[in-house]
């Protein structure tokens, strides 16, 4: 049986990401800081002969050495701190996780030479005017003054890491640059899922200033079977992983209005008021998926129609997830 750990198992794709391979035959070890009771996107693996999972901090020197030691032939990386509230509160939290964690999960990499997915983010782009992104494009940020911006900077010196230890190495190293990915799972902090929940509970959506701003998203079965995909292509690199298909909040929060049969209002936010001076929203998001498209014929294929409304199902399936993001 193969074996393959996942860091960050607990999370919204990373417990996607261990469910997969369960399926797939492989015995997972599940890595969070989360317990186990706490990780309830994990109540399906659990149940499973073929899934161990471990509470424990990856920045902690040697804590993974023990699951190493047992023998892996995949890592998939996935340990990581997000979120807009999560960067502008805690940003050495943000740069340990993801930088320190990080490396030591490649210096593990490297001495047991191990495959590995880095699971990366449409962040490290920053705020390039030139869209759509390729994986090569120039990266735009803002002044280190604005904690909105440790966050990408972490998840880009990640990518640092990984590469200056395994560009030479001989066995397989992907890093994936997710764009705007939603679904059953993610938490309400993010704004497909945050006014999913309001619009169930017939609260006022939110719209951040003017709801002009335009992202391109993703439904989590369409980034989960590219990601895949990837991994059993053999290949090495990094690829954008999203939709092509660009649209404004605004356009977002009218789609959500009409899943079911009634409407609710829209609630505006001033984010320099509501965020403070340390957060600098984005424009534009737009993923080049041509290098992706290219190398395994993949292209995503849910209509954001069609992804709400599997979402919003699943949202009044598990009435936990509504207790939890309360």
């Amino acid at each position: 049986m193969k074996k393959v750990l996942v860091t960050g198992a607990a999370g919204f794709i990373g417990s996607h990401i261990v469910d997969s391979y369960i399926k797939l035959g492989f015995y997972v070890h599940a890595v969070d800081v989360l317990s186990l009771e706490e990780a309830m996107n994990l109540k399906s693996a659990s149940l499973h002969s073929s899934f161990a999972y471990h509470q424990l901090d990856i920045t902690r020197t040697s804590a993974l050495d023990f699951i190493f030691d047992e023998g892996l032939d995949l890592v998939c990386h996935y340990a990581s701190v997000v979120g807009v509230e999560k960067y502008l509160s805690d940003t050495s939290d943000v740069i340990a996780v993801n930088v320190i964690g990080t490396q030591h999960v490649v210096s593990l990499v490297k001495k047991h030479k191990v495959d590995i997915l880095f699971a990366s983010t449409s962040e490290v782009y920053g705020k390039n005017p030139k869209v759509p992104w390729g994986e090569d494009d120039n990266r735009v940020l803002g002044s280190t003054s604005l904690e909105r911006w440790s966050y990408s900077s972490s998840k880009a010196t990640a990518e640092h890491l990984l590469m200056a230890a395994l560009k030479e190495y001989d066995c397989q190293w992907l890093i994936v640059r997710y764009f705007n990915v939603y679904g059953p799972r993610q938490n309400a902090n993010f704004v497909v899922s945050a006014n999913l929940k309001n619009y169930i509970e017939r609260k006022p959506l939110l719209c951040h200033n003017d709801g002009n701003q335009t992202r391109c998203y993703s439904y989590i079965e369409d980034v989960i079977e590219a990601t895949l995909a990837l991994i059993n292509s053999g290949n090495s690199g990094i690829y954008n992983i999203g939709s092509e298909v660009e649209t404004s909040v605004n356009e977002l929060l009218d789609l959500i209005n009409k899943i079911d049969d009634y409407q609710v209002g829209i609630s505006k936010m001033d984010t320099s008021k509501a965020l403070g001076d340390g957060f600098e929203d984005i424009p534009r998001r737009v993923p080049n998926i041509m290098k992706i498209s290219e190398s395994i014929d993949w292209k995503p294929n849910t209509s954001l129609t069609l992804g709400l409304k599997k979402t919003h199902q699943w949202i009044l399936d598990n009435p936990w997830w509504q207790q939890a993001a309360s």
